[in-house]
């Protein structure tokens, strides 16, 4: 008998392996990595109450236990014989658990042509679907018997429609499905009422922890964010910047635009976007980096919330230690440095004690001074 295989979207083939666990335990898992002496030892059917999975995202394969899924194969065959035929779309569709997910290449068309630009175009399709990262953009859920078709928002879901018939809902945003257009379409959202907002801000890998926490308004700006940071932090806005929102495996990366001393600065994507759009829920994180040489990166925490408005632009209400100058290297070389400096100036170089100073302390911070530069900002 032929050894049982799975073929994933990116053309590898996966095999199943048997291996057994100290404990005696048997354990079963996918590998590509078979020389073809040892096809035979593969095996020829597949476990009983298992099955193989490609992750939609990624194409891995792994060998896993049958779950219990809420839609069933017939349903999932009803969609896909409305949505694969005829024209040929980057869409990939995918039977989860208690959702039917719809996903889409992450780059754009326009960067997947100069990626291909050795290839033909009547190739460039397949070449997505075998070499692209793929995100999730929309979702059918069942409950009872009705379907519900959802599309992925920033940070959460929007219903577009719930139907009892499927065949009808697959068919109606058949167009939007196929050309990744679900976001096009008009939804209700959640009208998101002001709120004051507690967050905490971290130098990510800091040790001991450089902390700031401060309380701002849900409807400011992340560019506004960002002239916060750098003032309860203490940076002195030398440098580019970015954000990060991380949800899973999903990743959404917002840029300044330009260097602050560009005299023609290109309009900032930061500006546009309000941190209500991510920051909502308690314990929602964002990510900040500064400085693409040194990459000082933060954590933003949303710790919590309460309703209202405060009239100033932020209010610093704790924080640790001092800021790390400018320059200096980053976080890894600074930790190393004030452990250093603890042992003394003659564990430091000239070079260091000129960068630093003599009286530079890294245990320093004044909640008053922050607040009081904030007082001054606009």
């Amino acid at each position: 008998m032929s050894a049982i295989t799975y073929t994933n979207r990116k053309g590898k083939t996966s095999y199943i392996r048997q291996s057994t666990t100290k404990t005696g335990k048997i354990t079963y898992y996918a590998t590509t990595k078979v020389k073809k002496e040892e096809v035979k030892n593969m095996l020829t059917e597949m476990p009983e109450g298992y099955e193989f999975f490609e992750n939609p995202e990624t194409a891995v394969v792994k060998v896993r236990k049958q779950p219990t899924y809420t839609f069933t194969v017939e349903e999932l065959k009803t969609i896909e014989s409305i949505l694969k035929k005829g024209k040929k779309s980057l869409l990939q569709i995918s039977r989860d658990t208690d959702f039917i997910g719809f996903y889409h290449p992450m780059m754009s068309t326009f960067e997947w042509i100069q990626f291909s630009t050795n290839r033909q175009m009547s190739e460039l399709s397949d070449s997505i679907v075998q070499y692209a990262q793929y995100e999730i953009v929309g979702r059918l859920l069942k409950k009872g018997k009705t379907y519900i078709l959802q599309r992925q928002e920033k940070t959460s879901w929007a219903t577009i429609e719930e139907n009892d018939d499927l065949l009808s809902l697959t068919d109606k945003y058949k167009k939007e499905l196929l050309n990744n257009q679900l976001s096009e379409i008009p939804v209700e959202l959640p009208e998101v009422l002001p709120a004051v907002l507690d967050l905490k801000i971290t130098l990510v890998g800091s040790s001991p922890s450089i902390y700031r926490t401060v309380k701002v308004n849900n409807d400011i700006s992340l560019e506004r964010l960002h002239d916060i940071i750098q003032i309860v932090m203490g940076w002195d806005r030398s440098h580019l910047y970015s954000f990060e929102y991380k949800k899973g495996k999903r990743s959404v990366e917002i840029t300044q635009g330009g260097n602050p001393f560009w005299e023609d600065e290109p309009e900032s994507e930061a500006d546009e976007i309000d941190i209500k759009d991510y920051l909502t829920n308690k314990g929602d994180k964002l990510y900040y980096t500064y400085d693409f040489g040194d990459n000082w990166d933060h954590e933003i925490l949303l710790v919590g919330s309460t309703e209202g408005a405060i009239k100033k632009i932020a209010e610093c209400t704790e924080g640790k230690r001092a800021c790390p100058p400018e320059d200096c290297g980053g976080i890894y070389y600074y930790n190393d440095y004030v452990k250093r400096q603890k042992k003394g100036l003659k564990h430091l170089s000239e070079d260091e004690i000129e960068w630093f100073g003599k009286r530079f302390d890294p245990e320093e911070f004044s909640l008053k001074e922050v607040n009081k530069r904030l007082s001054r900002s606009r």
